[in-house]
């Protein structure tokens, strides 16, 4: 699958029933590439909002995606810290919401859609409003980069993964830290929780994947 110009960072699979769209962050490009998993066949290009005189020069870098569940948004994080949200049905930037001050490096939506988690190199994981455009809550905690963040299916818990070699466990009803978990040695790169929730996996840069039991 062919997705130049640009590199390509963050994928994600639309998650509406049997849709095969795939999106993929386009880096230097600037965009969103929305490409048909069966073919290759590029459905759909956004393009990131305007630079502007504040805006550094490789501001605009696309560097993760998530789709909301119904399929019916995506949000792509640059590297100037902010987070582009688009219709994609009408393939427009819906708003774009502030608050970071370093590269996002993953983004995620709540399980209803209605809350977007974002992790950052500022040392933060930010809770917004997706719909109303809003920061709700700014988590810290790591010592360095956050790199990777989830949410747990049933939308009480957020994990998240740092360079720090750290992974933390939030309680998304008192927005606070409710464990951490020290296994690596080296930067978490990337956690995930299992469809059920039952479980956590997480990559880290100590060449080892760990595999946490929440059941």
């Amino acid at each position: 699958m062919e997705s130049a110009p640009g590199e390509s960072w963050g994928v994600k699979f639309d998650p509406s029933p049997g849709s095969t769209l795939l999106a993929i962050g386009g880096g230097t490009s600037q965009s969103v590439r929305v490409h048909d998993a069966r073919d290759g066949e590029r459905k759909q290009t956004l393009e990131l909002p305007a630079t502007t005189a504040e805006t550094p020069k490789n501001g605009r870098f696309a560097q993760s995606v998530a789709y909301s569940p119904d399929g019916k948004r995506i949000a792509c994080g640059a590297m100037d810290g902010t987070v582009a949200v688009f219709d994609v049905k009408t393939g427009k930037c819906a708003h774009t919401l502030a608050g970071h001050v370093a590269p996002v490096r993953d983004v995620t939506f709540s399980p209803d859609g209605k809350t977007l988690y974002t992790a950052s190199d500022d040392g933060y994981a930010h809770v917004y409003d997706a719909h109303n455009k809003s920061l709700i809550e700014s988590l810290s905690g790591h010592k360095s980069w956050v790199l990777s963040l989830t949410a747990s299916p049933d939308g009480t818990a957020l994990v998240t993964g740092s360079s720090d070699a750290t992974i933390k466990l939030w309680d998304l009803k008192t927005r606070s830290c409710a464990q951490t978990m020290t296994d690596h040695s080296d930067a978490v790169w990337c956690v995930r929780f299992s469809p059920d929730g039952a479980a956590l996996a997480a990559a880290s840069a100590d060449r080892s994947v760990s595999l946490f039991n929440f059941a």
